[in-house]
């Protein structure tokens, strides 16, 4: 499964001014909505909150991966932040994010969900493509160097 076959230019937000992780979630709860992947925003805001509350989605190194399952979806939706400014998201490294990878994925998919997690955080780590997402000009750059990362990590479908 690849991630980028998942994404596309519209669900990529560059240089987004937020100011904290209850921004982040109302911005990406809104952003599914307005994209068509889900039908209630605060539905999606609700389980982001909740899974938040479970343990902090700030994973380290700059990055967050708020998650959640949904039963609005039939397939899973993902986007793409990256912020104007750091936030603190109280990180498992006590360091501030810039870069958020956000996740829905139908409620009756959970295996799909672990199996995305895994990528996502296998694609930043090994990658550099924190470091690319950073720099990018464009959103068709990152989605570009995504596919790249994924073929040079041999992620199949």
């Amino acid at each position: 499964m690849n991630i980028s076959k998942r994404i596309s230019a519209d669900n990529i937000f560059l240089d987004i001014d937020l100011r904290d992780k209850e921004s982040v979630f109302k911005f990406v709860s809104d952003a599914f909505v307005n994209l068509g992947l889900a039908q209630d925003p605060d539905h999606i805001y609700d389980g982001f909150k909740t899974r938040e509350e479970m343990m902090s989605t700030g994973i380290g190194e700059g990055l967050a991966i708020p998650h959640t399952v949904s039963s609005q979806l039939s397939d899973a939706a993902f986007c793409i932040l990256r912020l104007k400014k750091s936030i603190e998201f109280d990180s498992l490294d006590g360091k501030p994010v810039d870069i958020i990878l956000s996740l829905v994925v139908p409620e009756n998919q959970i295996d799909l969900h672990l199996s995305f997690l895994a990528r996502i955080s296998g694609l930043c780590r090994a990658s550099g493509l924190l470091d690319m997402i950073r720099k990018a000009a464009t959103a068709d750059e990152i989605i570009t160097e995504m596919i790249k990362a994924e073929q040079k990590l041999d992620f199949s479908d």
